[in-house]
């Protein structure tokens, strides 16, 4: 259990950090929002943007709630079922924002189209502020432990 509980503050130093990296990138992009066409240069700072969101989603499903289901010794489940139990450990806000982050995630790496490309930039612009009130939020509930 010693094990878990220190891979879970290792996890969460990394979210906290990831956490910042996508707050910079957002605050860059933010500005684009209102455009409709992007030069290389924007292009490529939204690709970095919606690399970190993905990563971030990343750490917090696969690796965060995973781990403190594992401490918790919750009975695995799907995905769904994870992200609900996060909404009602109080880890997330919303379960139905997250399973938008969990589809935009696996969308993005998939998109090669403008059209696509700013659709899933806005989803990413929506959401970046559940995904680092979570880690907040996770770092709060990890206490405990």
């Amino acid at each position: 259990m010693e094990e878990l509980i220190l891979f879970l503050r290792k996890s969460i130093e990394d979210a906290k950090e990831a956490s910042d990296m996508l707050t910079y990138s957002y605050k860059k992009c933010k500005v684009l929002l209102k455009k409709k066409d992007y030069d290389y240069e924007e292009l490529e700072s939204i690709e970095v943007f919606a690399a970190r969101f993905s990563r971030l989603s990343d750490l917090l499903i696969q690796r965060i709630f995973k781990t403190i289901e594992k401490v918790d010794q919750d009975t695995p489940g799907s995905i769904r079922d994870r992200i609900n139990r996060a909404e009602k450990k109080g880890l997330i806000r919303s379960s139905e924002d997250f399973q938008i982050i969990r589809t935009a995630r696996n969308s993005i790496a998939h998109e090669y189209s403008k059209e696509g490309v700013k659709s899933l930039f806005d989803i990413a612009l929506k959401y970046t502020e559940a995904l680092t009130d979570a880690v907040k939020r996770v770092e709060k509930f990890s206490l405990k432990y």
